[in-house]
């Protein structure tokens, strides 16, 4: 392969990946596929973490809609008298629970002697999560979106 010069670089990358994908399912579009290929993984700069790139399955659609989208992608419906589009959104993402229905503690235990104690633990709670989010808002959040751990 020759890496000096790109576009050799990357018709010889899609060569390699057009072998590779050599299937029935995709005989008729082993070019489309191929070339895709060479764009995600020279997207990666050098990276070789493969859980860097995602596949969004649609099976509505057709192989040859088939696309690259550099970025993040979030597939959700808009609920009635939203905006179908907001240019230059700010997006907060957090990976934490925002429900108190129950109190979360690991390698911890706590002993309460009455459900009034209960009751406080409780109302802590809220109070953590209400702080939590009035600081999520102070830096003018458009959207929040809560990502779960399983």
């Amino acid at each position: 392969m020759n890496i000096s010069n790109l576009e050799q670089f990357k018709s010889d990358l899609t060569n390699i990946a057009c072998i590779t994908l050599s299937s029935k399912i995709l005989e008729k579009r082993k070019d489309h596929f191929s070339k895709l290929c060479v764009d995600v993984v020279l997207n990666l700069h050098n990276k070789t973490d493969l859980q860097d790139i995602q596949i969004i399955k649609h099976l509505r659609n057709n192989l040859n809609d088939s696309y690259f989208e550099e970025g993040f992608l979030l597939e959700k419906c808009v609920g009635l008298n939203m905006p179908k589009r907001i240019e230059n959104a700010r997006i907060l993402i957090v990976n934490t629970p925002m429900d108190t229905n129950k109190i979360k503690v690991s390698d911890s235990s706590v002993r309460v002697d009455s459900v009034a104690n209960v009751t406080e633990l409780e109302l802590a709670e809220k109070e953590k999560m209400k702080d939590k989010i009035e600081k999520f808002f102070n830096i003018i959040v458009m959207f929040l979106l809560i990502s779960r751990n399983k």
